[in-house]
């Protein structure tokens, strides 16, 4: 039983990191910043253009005063490409250690968008990108090679201005990472136009760490659960 106790202790404390928005720099779009130009430092956002706007278009931030809207799929001109990327890098080098025991990122991003009409795009997209090197080299890494891993999700939006939808992923890390790039999307699924999108937005987007148990404290861990369904249909 004491085993089984530590077992339910350890998952109980995998969480490796600080609070999830801790991760993840000006994660509720709360501070003013320049979107635009791929980034090569950590906490900032960038890659394609958008802006941190307050409510508009009948849709007010999910909290807080502020939130991010997706304009182009370029930092330049529109029309070069299906997905407007906003990406943020995540230095995980004081995590060296945990990653190389075994550790899983996950993240996750509020969407919504204005109802529209029969040629209104759709799709919102989440990803994580792990790799290893400089922050720096992101901007070449990011377009000439390919990660380390990578985990994708997709929300296909239901166009309710009042209703923000989450999407999230997650990444068993490599163990030689050293940073990772997340990257909220707004696609062009239904018709590449310009302008490219009609109101499309996110609002916190946050990140966390945490240790993958060994096979046998997740076992322990399960043989606790039903140890636990047992006694109380026992109670019952």
């Amino acid at each position: 039983m004491k085993a089984l106790v530590t077992a339910i202790s350890s998952i109980a404390a995998l969480t490796l990191s600080a609070p999830a928005f801790a991760l993840v720099a000006n994660g509720d779009f709360e501070t003013a910043e320049a979107v635009s130009g791929v980034p090569t430092t950590a906490g900032d956002w960038g890659q394609d253009l958008a802006t941190i706007v307050a409510a508009e278009n009948g849709i007010s931030p999910f909290s807080g005063s502020r939130m991010l809207r997706f304009d182009s799929t370029s930092s330049t001109l529109p029309g070069s490409g299906l997905g407007s990327d906003v990406t943020q890098l995540i230095d995980l080098t004081p995590d060296a250690a945990a990653i190389a025991a075994g550790a899983t990122l996950s993240a996750a991003a509020f969407f919504n968008r204005v109802t529209g009409d029969s040629n209104t795009d759709t799709e919102f997209n989440i990803a994580l990108r792990a790799y290893h090197g400089v922050l720096a080299s992101f901007a070449d890494a990011s377009f000439s090679s390919s990660p380390l891993a990578l985990s994708s999700n997709a929300l296909f939006s239901d166009g309710n201005p009042a209703t923000w939808e989450t999407l999230g992923t997650s990444l068993d890390l490599p163990v030689n990472t050293t940073f990772v790039a997340l990257t909220i999307t707004a696609r062009e699924n239904v018709l590449n136009s310009t302008p490219e999108f009609d109101g499309h937005y996110a609002d916190n987007v946050s990140a966390s760490l945490a240790a993958v148990p060994e096979p046998e404290t997740y076992a322990l861990f399960l043989a606790g659960l039903g140890l636990v369904a047992l006694a109380r249909r026992h109670r019952s």
